[in-house]
């Protein structure tokens, strides 16, 4: 591993950990500018280290918060970050589609998608099982989900058109890796 290389997943990893700063709370998950740069490492890394970014976030996030964050409903949204960006990058820079704009919009709305994948079942571990909330499934989706729906759209947006403009002047790095 060079030191472009490091340096490339230190800088999204670190973007990611101040997107999470960034709080608009609404029911236990907030909203928060994380998810633009899981899409922007998707977008902007290799598979290996678009999900390698993400660990090092959630190891800054578990130093900032402690082993308290194991039974935060969000916990499992961290975890799902480091699999959307795998499969988003996977599509971006391992298929022939991802370069295309189709591809990328796709690369993008999977990486968004996939958090959920385990971020759900995670946050109805923590208030069903462990806080003992009795949620159904859709209450764990009106919690965790439905909420999310229109500003997961704005932000998948926002990472697509800052991917398309950077990606040009990132995948000439990328290659030298």
């Amino acid at each position: 591993m060079n030191a472009r290389r490091i340096t490339r997943i230190a800088v999204m990893a670190a973007l990611t950990f101040i997107g999470s700063l960034i709080r608009i709370p609404i029911g236990p998950i907030p909203i928060t500018l994380q998810t633009v740069f899981v899409i922007l490492a998707a977008l902007l890394l290799q598979p290996a280290d678009a999900a390698l970014a993400m660990g090092v976030h959630f190891v800054l996030m578990l130093f900032m918060k402690g082993s308290a964050i194991f039974v935060s409903p969000s916990t499992g949204f961290l975890f799902g970050f480091i699999l959307a960006a795998f499969l988003g990058s996977l599509i971006a820079h391992r298929t022939a589609f991802g370069k295309t704009t189709a591809g990328m919009a796709v690369a993008v709305l999977v990486t968004a998608a996939s958090c959920y994948v385990i971020g759900l079942p995670y946050m109805y571990y923590v208030l069903d099982v462990l806080k003992g909330a009795d949620m159904n499934l859709m209450a764990i989706l009106e919690a965790g989900l439905i909420p999310f729906i229109p500003g997961d759209l704005i932000k998948a947006g926002i990472a697509f058109v800052v991917g398309k403009v950077a990606l040009p002047h990132v995948e000439p790095l990328l290659r030298e890796a």
